[in-house]
């Protein structure tokens, strides 16, 4: 039985990687395009995210188990950025790129990364830590 739940989210895991790098990608072509992403150094940031939820997708595709090493470099920038980007966007310094309803991408990858490490932890057998 738990290793079907562990299965079904594993698959939620890649379904919601796969559906955020469908939305990030218009994000990563406008910056192409000239539209600029936030730039972390010379890299745009749009790129950094859409890096780590691609390394968060193909980490699940393999045993979750043995793949820390490529779920946790995915997903500390993807949460630091966010988080940082959220930050700033409270503190009224407008910095993420938004949404057609005018929403900070920035809390959207915050409040999705978040649940992608409580469902990783999960899929890996670790108890998930109390609030």
């Amino acid at each position: 039985m738990k290793e079907s739940i562990v299965f079904l989210v594993r698959a939620a895991i890649l379904a919601v990687c796969v559906y955020t790098l469908y939305q990030l990608f218009p994000v990563v072509l406008k910056h192409i395009q000239g539209q600029n992403c936030p730039m972390i150094g010379f890299v745009p940031a749009c790129y950094l995210v859409f890096v780590g939820y691609l390394a968060m997708a193909f980490s699940v595709t393999i045993n979750p188990r043995k793949t820390a090493w490529l779920f946790y470099p995915g997903w500390i920038p993807v949460f630091m950025l966010a988080f940082t980007g959220t930050s700033l966007e409270l503190m009224g310094k407008p910095t993420c790129p938004r949404t057609s309803a005018d929403i900070p991408l920035c809390f959207l990858s915050l409040a999705i990364s978040t649940g992608l490490l409580l469902a990783y932890l999960f899929t890996r057998g670790r108890s998930i830590p109390r609030l």
